[in-house]
């Protein structure tokens, strides 16, 4: 199979290195055929996806195919501080980007929600679409009584799976009281997941509002 290389060229009209990209050796100046090159000096600097080239745009292009030119990769430099110089260290393994993408899924519910049962009962589902991958699941909310100092108790459910609680907590009628967590979930299989935030109360009623909901994939 041909391999595109790169070229540089000397071209004595204009009394300088030019570059070109090939898959055989040039014989004529890439600028302009018309030049006069020093063909002795005409050499191959490596494979087009190998070697960024003297001239070429520094953070601009990085590499492209080597067989296909217009399949290119760019650095962007612009979200650097000036004055300041980032390193890129590559670790010792094969590595395809793109393939950790970090996913980030965000849900909220600002309302209250009132519950009066002494056992447990839905207060807000989230339902959400995952890929198979690692998740870390984050929630917040606030709770309360409805009269001073009674208790209630929070539950986070996972597809009918209870994976935290918060249970029999003393709350009064004027704060709300923070509750939040997070659990690392192993999604097997793509599809929908149901993720449910239960109330029951002690005494009176329960309350809950402003509930949040966050899962990271996690890149591993």
């Amino acid at each position: 199979m041909a391999v595109n290389r790169k070229w540089r060229v000397r071209c004595t009209t204009d009394n300088k290195w030019e570059y070109t990209i090939s898959e055989t050796k040039p014989t004529v100046c890439p600028v302009d055929g018309g030049h006069t090159i020093d063909a002795t000096l005409t050499a191959s600097v490596g494979p087009v996806d190998e070697i960024l080239l003297p001239g070429d745009p520094i953070g601009k292009i990085l590499a492209c195919d080597a067989t296909d030119i217009t399949k290119r990769a760019h650095i962007d430099c612009s979200g650097i501080g000036t004055g300041q110089t980032r390193v890129i260290t590559v670790p010792d393994v094969d590595v395809t980007l793109g393939s950790g993408n970090v996913t980030v899924i965000q849900d909220s519910d600002e309302s209250e929600k009132t519950e009066t049962s002494t056992s447990y009962q839905l207060a807000k589902r989230f339902t959400k679409t995952l890929a198979i991958a690692k998740y870390k699941v984050e929630w917040y909310g606030e709770m309360g009584n409805s009269l001073a100092d009674k208790g209630a108790s929070f539950q986070v459910k996972i597809d009918g799976t209870v994976r935290a609680e918060v249970a029999k907590s003393i709350f009064n009628n004027v704060a709300y009281t923070p509750v939040g967590g997070f659990y690392f979930l192993n999604q097997a299989s793509a599809g929908s997941v149901n993720f449910d935030f239960e109330i029951k109360a002690d005494e009176e009623a329960a309350k809950l509002r402003k509930l949040r909901l966050m899962l990271t994939k996690v890149v591993e």
